[in-house]
């Protein structure tokens, strides 16, 4: 399985980064088994998983039709500002003093993987292109990328040691 990476720098994480170091890595994306789709309402099985369907959706096709809907780093990217309000909580200051990093980077993920589920749930914030009518009419839905939901509950963060990136 391919792995698209998308690296966000975070403004104003600095100061918390010099305190807790650079070991860890929060991700936040289609992660692992989660990449996995369920058969259809046909019952037939999934033509593709979510991270392909994922990708389509990020990047758009112009093929298919498929305009982009970003998903990922736009959400994270203009709403950069409450993740890192969030790292002032009180659970934050608590895992710092601690010294219970990975539980920083936990907590990072989690606030950043907040507003990738927003974005399903607001239309990309109100950003996305509608879907076409001929896609309404399939789906039963003006909503895009809410279709089955798999692809947004395929969304999840997770922690890593920075060794363990390839």
């Amino acid at each position: 399985m391919k792995q698209t990476k998308i690296a966000i720098n975070l403004v104003g994480l600095e100061e918390l980064k010099a305190k807790v170091g650079d070991q860890y890595r929060a991700r936040v994306g289609i992660l692992g088994s989660h990449g996995a789709r369920t058969a259809g309402e046909d019952g037939k099985p999934a033509v593709l998983d979510n991270a392909t369907l994922g990708v389509i959706q990020m990047f758009g096709s112009i093929t298919k039709g498929i305009p982009p809907r970003d998903f990922l780093d736009m959400p994270v990217r203009s709403h950069a500002r409450e993740i890192v309000q969030a790292m002032g909580a009180s659970s934050v200051k608590k895992a710092v003093a601690a010294g219970n990093f990975k539980r920083v980077y936990d907590l990072l993920g989690a606030a950043a993987l907040n507003w990738v589920l927003m974005a399903f749930e607001t239309a990309g914030f109100g950003q996305w292109p509608p879907n076409k009518p001929s896609t309404i009419a399939r789906k039963k839905s003006d909503r895009p990328l809410i279709d089955t939901s798999q692809l947004r509950r395929a969304q999840t963060s997770d922690t890593v040691n920075r060794s363990e990136i390839v």
